[in-house]
């Protein structure tokens, strides 16, 4: 992979390169991320990753993928761009998204993950409640994370 992604040939990937690669992951990679990454992993600050540099990147980038994938959904669903979902955000774009829960799917899921108790989710909250340690919730939303991460869908995001 890392041959294919040095379109220069150089040995290492530039900020060009990584970014194009990671747009093409998500689209909604911006200059900012790039800039951490290189940050984190460009052990030698020379402005490039060397292949041992872009091994690590992708074990580190393979752990959070999952918590990335939701981050991904939770910014489809936040219409309004607010940073909080609400009930009907997430209802309508879930079922846009061909994921419907029933309502009362929908109260149980903010019952248990809604854990400051403003009547939104947060970002952090969503994604906490889609990667949930299933103990902690009840068991009616359970099957309601259940249904979304089974969905197709999820899968493609």
């Amino acid at each position: 992979m890392f041959e294919r992604l040095d379109r220069d040939h150089s040995g290492a990937l530039s900020r060009e390169e990584v970014t194009f690669a990671l747009r093409r992951l998500s689209p909604m990679t911006k200059a900012p991320d790039v800039e951490a990454l290189f940050d984190a992993f460009d052990r030698d600050k020379n402005g490039t990753l060397e292949e041992d540099d872009f091994q690590k990147l992708c074990k580190t980038l393979s752990i959070s993928t999952t918590k990335a994938k939701w981050s991904a959904i939770f910014e489809l669903c936040d219409d309004d761009g607010n940073g909080k979902l609400t009930a009907p955000e997430i209802c309508h774009k879930l079922s846009d998204l061909g994921m419907p829960l029933a309502d009362d799917e929908l109260d149980e899921l903010f019952l248990d993950c809604d854990t400051d108790g403003d009547g939104t989710f947060s970002r952090d909250e969503f994604v906490a409640a889609m990667t949930a340690d299933f103990t902690t919730l009840t068991s009616r939303a359970k099957e309601s994370v259940r249904k979304v991460v089974r969905s197709p869908v999820v899968g493609h995001v």
